[in-house]
């Protein structure tokens, strides 16, 4: 397999809002964008969902990720992690807050 770059991919604008999904993917694709919104102090609001089972075992970069969170323009951040009595997917986070 050989990678080819995608010039046309991109972040959107530094004002305009971003939806991040990583559903079983995991979060380290994201991470690289969620740095980058942040160094360039964009206005848009950053919203990242993605999916893991276990807080202690699966939680990948969670000390940054946290530091993100205190960042204002950081809304949401939805995960599935045992607390839960029933299994919460992505797809439901992103449907609770569909209004936002």
């Amino acid at each position: 397999m050989k990678l080819k770059p995608n010039k046309h991919f991109t972040l959107p604008a530094a004002d305009r809002d971003i939806i991040m999904v990583g559903p079983g993917t995991g979060v380290a694709p994201f991470r690289a964008f969620v740095q980058e919104r942040r160094a360039s102090n964009a206005k848009g609001r950053n919203w990242l969902f993605f999916g893991d089972r276990t807080f202690t075992h699966d939680f990948l970069y969670q000390l940054e990720w946290q530091d993100a969170l205190k960042d204002a323009r950081w809304p949401a951040w939805m995960s599935r992690f045992a607390r839960y009595a029933v299994k919460v997917y992505v797809q439901n986070r992103i449907w609770d807050k569909r209004r936002d």
